[in-house]
């Protein structure tokens, strides 16, 4: 099948999930060349100021997902095609919860990532999150907010090794929906994606494209829903899957 576009995510996949880590030169060309094939976009938690070293670097020629579904943006001019935002009860309820837990809290609007400060009041904000958590602390977490309909929960790998950082949206935030709205934005069908991941939070965006790619370094329930399974971040598992499905295929097909 010749696919007609490819959304991928950032840390983890396109560069190693590591602190200082970048993208390498191999993954830059291949994605680059990829660029000139089919439609290429981002599908991260990342917001779009923390992408701006990556986007200077390679080609996208589709709407990207970004803020782990908070946002789908023209990441080339800056526009906002769609936004969710937390609605107020479910922010007021949330950080009441991660404060009694007593866990380190930040808030993100779009424009900045925030310390949590009880004193202030916060607005339009599109993201929370806590990071460094030991599983069982995540899943009871995970377990406990789901419980609320009208949020979703990300659940990513941390820079701290064994450990994991939580995003909190509006339910309505996720890569799987997003990867669904920028289908329909391309007037393409969500089976002629290529998506690559690593995470659980990339789980149900990669099940909902047509090809589904795990890095090498992904958690395992990725990696069984995969049709392939790409080499590690650390060994440009991308620039190995752009090469086998959209450069090396349109040779043999």
């Amino acid at each position: 099948m010749k696919y007609k576009a490819l959304f991928l995510d950032v840390d983890g996949t396109i560069i190693p999930n590591k602190e200082g880590a970048t993208i390498s030169e191999r993954v830059i060309e291949t994605i680059n060349k990829a660029s000139k094939e089919i439609h290429v976009g981002l599908a991260t938690t990342r917001p779009m100021f923390l992408l701006s070293d990556i986007i200077n670097k390679i080609n996208l020629s589709a709407p990207s997902i970004v803020n782990a579904g908070a946002e789908i943006v023209d990441l080339s001019t800056g526009i906002i095609l769609k936004e969710h935002i937390i609605h107020t009860n479910d922010l007021s309820f949330l950080l009441g919860k991660l404060q009694v837990l007593g866990l380190p809290i930040g808030v993100d609007d779009g424009k900045n990532d925030m310390t949590f400060e009880a004193h202030k009041t916060y607005h339009t904000i599109k993201k929370v999150f806590t990071k460094g958590l030991v599983k069982a602390a995540a899943d009871d977490l995970i377990r406990d907010i789901g419980t609320l309909s009208t949020l979703a929960v990300h659940k990513v790998p941390s820079w701290e090794q064994g450990k994991f950082d939580l995003y909190f949206t509006n339910s309505q935030a996720t890569k799987a929906l997003g990867i669904l709205q920028v289908a329909a934005t391309l007037g393409i069908s969500s089976s002629e994606i290529i998506g690559i991941g690593d995470g659980h939070n990339d789980l149900p965006f990669v099940i909902a494209c047509g090809l589904k790619v795990a890095m090498g370094n992904a958690v395992e329930d990725l990696k069984l829903v995969a049709d392939y399974i790409a080499p590690s971040a650390e060994e440009d598992g991308v620039a190995d899957a752009i090469e086998r499905f959209i450069l090396f295929a349109k040779y043999t097909t």
